[in-house]
């Protein structure tokens, strides 16, 4: 099997080209990766592709990652390079048409020299002339013929295979060719017509692999789902819509990573009550959906300086974000008077540069304290770009500026977490 690593900053299109991709006739181990460093981690002594864009590949050539055992690299993006021996450019706007074809001639070169190929057997169709025998792997050097090249299968001869626990069927390797040449495009249409780009495995996959529990990942989704049936507002049901439909922008990556930091600090608590993580969750999920533009959460975090920069629309957008949209919240009978203050003060702990106006310390009880060292945890976590160099002096400035009150206890508790979820490999 061959394994494809899929490394993109952007995990939306991380999410669109594994959609791509799994449409491709061949048995693929599709490995979904956002940070370089976990290239190392998934590396297999197998044959390895890796797609990704220019300035990914740009930095892993010079870097200390190894990169030197993948077959072939594709490079998405709009650059105009010469392709080499294993480095192929394509263009971002031609991949929905090029990217199986380029990956199609790789697999057939791949192929040419093998005894057999691993076909998905949902990916092949009934009654349809393929032009080769088909075989059934019963161990490593074993394989039986169940279907002569010039037979098609039968109608519902596949599906029993499927509920047999048949996945994948055999072709000769130099069969592969003839099974490319009648790729399932129905598959690709379906899946382009009813499903999503599933890019939050991508983030998912970063967040354990960091080293959070997975549990705590399996809570946010028990979470999401119990609000989702404990609000039947209607304002609330659309805004659980909305923040599904930003996954992949930073909106709701640092949104969701702030539910999971909170969440597993939180776990060190003794009033961490059920009721209490229904709270941060939901705080998580909706500070910033307030946003009319979702760029700006981007922004939100700059000085008042810059951000009188900025042009008049976006300016009121994120200064006014926070009050107005709690003034929303406000409305909703059953939603806790502890989320409606996180969301409108969530940035009113930055002094001078705090808005709509400064908090004190003595304003806030435990859980917010915990929201807003994760949510801050959080924003600097991206704005290092995932850089562990960068944990302990990320701390460092968190430890100094939430020095009183309800901040400085819940201080120790996290820099414990943190510390160990980030390092705890390093420890043993």
């Amino acid at each position: 099997m061959i394994d494809v690593f899929i490394y993109f900053s952007d995990i939306i299109k991380i999410g669109k080209v594994d959609d791509l991709i799994k449409a491709t006739n061949a048995e693929l181990n599709i490995i979904k990766i956002a940070d370089k460093r976990q290239i190392a981690k998934y590396r297999n002594e197998t044959d390895a592709l890796l797609i990704t864009d220019y300035e990914n590949h740009q930095d892993l050539m010079g870097g200390v990652e190894d990169i030197s055992f993948f077959n072939k690299i594709i490079v998405i993006d709009e650059v105009d390079q010469t392709n080499t021996d294993n480095i192929l450019y394509l263009k971002t706007r031609s991949i929905e048409t090029e990217i199986q074809s380029v990956l199609n001639d790789f697999l057939i070169q791949y192929y040419s020299d093998k005894e057999f190929a691993s076909i998905p057997t949902k990916n092949i169709q009934e009654e349809t002339f393929y032009g080769c025998d088909f075989y059934l792997k019963l161990s490593e050097k074993k394989h039986i013929k169940i279907l002569n090249a010039k037979a098609s299968f039968p109608e519902g001869t596949l599906q029993s295979y499927l509920l047999k626990g048949i996945n994948h069927l055999h072709v000769r390797g130099c069969d592969f060719r003839k099974i490319s040449e009648k790729s399932n495009i129905q598959v690709l249409q379906t899946r382009r017509e009813f499903e999503e780009p599933n890019s939050i495995e991508a983030l998912h996959t970063l967040i354990l692999d960091i080293g959070f529990d997975e549990k705590v990942i399996q809570m946010t989704k028990v979470l999401h789902r119990d609000m989702e049936e404990k609000f039947s507002n209607r304002f609330m049901k659309k805004l659980f819509v909305r923040f599904k439909s930003l996954e992949g922008d930073y909106l709701y990556n640092h949104s969701f990573l702030t539910s999971v930091v909170a969440l597993e600090v939180g776990r060190k608590f003794t009033w961490m009550t059920p009721e209490s993580k229904e709270k941060i969750y939901l705080a998580s999920v909706l500070h910033d959906l307030g946003h009319s533009k979702k760029e700006n959460a981007l922004k939100e975090s700059s000085t008042l300086e810059k951000l009188n920069l900025l042009p008049s629309s976006d300016r009121e957008d994120i200064l006014n974000h926070p009050l107005k949209f709690a003034n929303h919240l406000s409305q909703i009978e059953s939603l806790h008077s502890d989320i409606i203050k996180m969301v409108k003060d969530h940035h009113g702990i930055h002094s001078e540069n705090a808005y709509p106006r400064a908090i004190s310390p003595n304003e806030i009880n435990l859980i917010f304290a915990l929201f807003v060292i994760s949510h801050e945890f959080s924003v600097a976590l991206y704005t290092a770009d995932f850089d562990l160099n960068q944990i302990n002096s990320i701390l460092a400035e968190l430890n100094q500026k939430f020095d009183k009150g309800n901040y400085k206890k819940i201080l120790p508790e996290f820099n414990e977490t943190i510390l160990d979820v980030f390092f705890k490999e390093d420890a043993a």
